[in-house]
């Protein structure tokens, strides 16, 4: 009976689905992520589970501050945030904010060196709709950009824009040159399909069909791909752009608030 209790108790310490600090990921857009920093395992059945412990204790040590979130996400074939970050290997460990963009941690599983890291790295980007992850530093600089004029910053938002268009234009031109390849090949897939709807024959029909599927599917990949690429190339361009857009927003909310309660109804 004593030997049964003392391996209940051990099979309790070590139980993590009982009471784990580590939640199963929900997907994307998500409400339960928004405005939060996400550090998220993903796995795959039959991998390596060596540092699960580790990542529990991770977890668990960081689990008084709401801001931060340890999720597990396992992987399988119909997953599409794991074929969206085209994991080679598990588990890997990704952060940030999964709706936009998210860091791969390479770094070592001890738990000080995972503890040093999260609290360095997780806290998401300073950004005007989110000011708890601005430091004092930043926070000078919101109301530093605030006492601009209107034509002020308008005028420093189009420079600055203008400025990181040009930086990133090699980028884009190389995301339109992928894209525009796709879209030929899938011209090519519906016009080798059309000949071969002509000619009757079930194998060639079946053939082009499959081919055009994969044509389809990959200009679908290279347009997601763009956009995402476009936004994170705008994402890690100077802060002050964002800040002073979110400036921009808040006065015109403002403005359409103030000319709504002024409005009169007649009847």
């Amino acid at each position: 009976m004593k030997f049964r209790l003392v391996a209940l108790a051990f099979s309790s310490a070590f139980d993590l689905s009982s009471a784990s600090a580590v939640t199963k990921f929900q997907g994307w857009g998500e409400d339960e992520y928004y405005g939060k920093a996400v550090f998220l395992k993903f796995t795959k059945a039959g991998h390596c589970t060596k540092n699960d412990l580790v990542w529990e204790e991770l977890a668990k040590s960081f689990a008084d501050n709401e801001d931060f979130v340890f999720a597990e996400l396992e992987c399988d074939d119909s997953n599409e945030l794991c074929d969206a970050h085209n994991l080679d290997s598990y588990p890997t460990y990704k952060y940030g904010d999964p709706d936009y963009s998210m860091g791969t941690y390479e770094g070592p599983m001890d738990l000080e060196s995972l503890k040093k890291f999260t609290s360095e790295n997780l806290p998401l980007r300073c950004s005007f709709y989110a000011l708890k992850w601005c430091n004092a530093k930043e926070l000078a600089l919101i109301e530093n950009l605030r006492e601009m004029t209107v034509a002020e910053r308008r005028s420093q938002i189009e420079i600055m824009t203008n400025a990181l268009l040009k930086s990133i234009e090699p980028k884009l031109i190389h995301l339109n040159k992928k894209l525009r390849a796709a879209k030929k090949i899938e011209l090519d897939a519906e016009e080798k399909l059309e000949e071969a709807e002509e000619e009757g024959e079930l194998a060639k029909i079946k053939t082009a069909e499959d081919e055009l599927k994969v044509a389809e599917d990959a200009v679908t990949f290279h347009e997601d791909r763009k956009d995402y690429e476009e936004y994170m190339l705008h994402m890690e361009g100077p802060l002050e752009i964002s800040l002073m857009e979110g400036i921009e927003d808040e006065i015109r909310i403002e403005k359409q608030r103030i000319a709504h309660q002024g409005v009169t109804f007649h009847t």
